[in-house]
């Protein structure tokens, strides 16, 4: 279950371009000004308008074509597999529905066992009069793609890299929790009952006295689920070897920010039926040659290949620029 393929037409610098065959780390190698960051502009506008978000669409290529594309093929076997072995999950079943052939979910399909692959492929189509249109109408369907197939971008030289703000946006993301069963009341009673173990209502009628005071909106799902990690974590500030982040040089907080984000990217995701894919825009910018060689190795550490067995873990896919 992974990022299969990756297709442009007539968008920026590209007529067209075909990446496939992606392993688990990619490097994109070549001169300035050649299209390297364009691919990296492309990928972020087709998750963007994924997210709802919006912003104007990258130029076409070509003035002489009506429209321009964005096609991106999801290996979805893996999960086919596992689902087959549980035919009442409604989980499996709501994915299945969604993203599987027509001809691989009938019950004879899905008792036999076969090596097939089964793929995803979804399109952007980007028209010359700015208007964007999505291969599918389904909602539900790009939404499991948002969330099975997360993408993540790290570009140093346009971070600040004394703030790692963005660090709380991938743990919230790569992680999903069921809250249906918790609501704003239920937390308030229980952090009430828990610092007013003696009596009193002190933080209920605190919290009451402030929703009186203030207008804020709702929070989203992401938001209460971050709220909950930070509450069980022992702090929320990012630091290297325990100094704050302001005390070291870009370098050094740009080689320990990388490491950091794959590290959870890998480890989180390792543990979900997810599959990120990463784009990290010139890691080597600030750091010493040797450091390059230390991120590269411990990439491959963390990804924690066995070579003594067949070794069919999904990994998230990382591109290098």
């Amino acid at each position: 279950m992974t990022v299969q393929a990756i297709n442009i037409t007539n968008l920026l610098s590209f007529d067209e371009l075909s990446v496939d065959n992606l392993n688990d780390i990619n490097c994109i190698v070549g001169r300035n000004n050649v299209g390297k960051s364009n691919l990296l502009k492309v990928l972020k506008f087709f998750y963007n308008k994924l997210e709802g978000k919006e912003e104007l669409p990258p130029k076409l290529n070509s003035n002489y074509s009506y429209k321009g594309s964005i096609s991106i093929t999801y290996d979805m076997t893996r999960i086919y597999r596992i689902a087959r072995k549980q035919p009442k999950n409604k989980y499996f079943d709501f994915i299945i529905r969604k993203l599987v052939p027509l001809h691989k979910r009938s019950i004879f399909a899905l008792t036999r066992y076969d090596n097939d692959y089964t793929t995803y492929t979804l399109t952007l189509n980007i028209y010359s009069d700015g208007k964007v249109k999505w291969s599918t109408k389904d909602k539900q369907t790009l939404n499991l793609i948002l969330y099975l197939f997360p993408f993540f971008h790290i570009e140093p030289r346009h971070m600040d890299l004394h703030e790692w703000d963005s660090l709380w946006d991938l743990i919230s993301r790569v992680k999903s929790f069921n809250l249906s069963k918790i609501d704003d009341q239920s937390v308030i009673d229980f952090f009430d009952s828990s610092i007013n173990s003696s009596g009193g209502n002190s933080y209920k009628n605190y919290i009451s006295d402030l929703n009186k005071t203030i207008s804020t909106k709702p929070s989203s799902q992401k938001e209460k689920v971050l709220s909950y990690i930070k509450a069980g974590l022992k702090g929320y500030r990012f630091e290297i070897d325990e100094n704050d982040l302001k005390f070291h040089s870009d370098g050094t907080n740009s080689f320990h920010f990388i490491k950091t984000f794959l590290r959870i990217l890998i480890t989180i995701s390792r543990r979900e039926y997810i599959t990120p894919f990463v784009f990290i825009d010139e890691p080597e910018l600030g750091l010493h040659p040797k450091m390059n060689e230390v991120l590269v190795q411990d990439i491959f550490t963390s990804y924690n290949y066995n070579e003594k067995k067949d070794d069919r873990v999904t990994r998230p896919k990382v591109f290098l620029t």
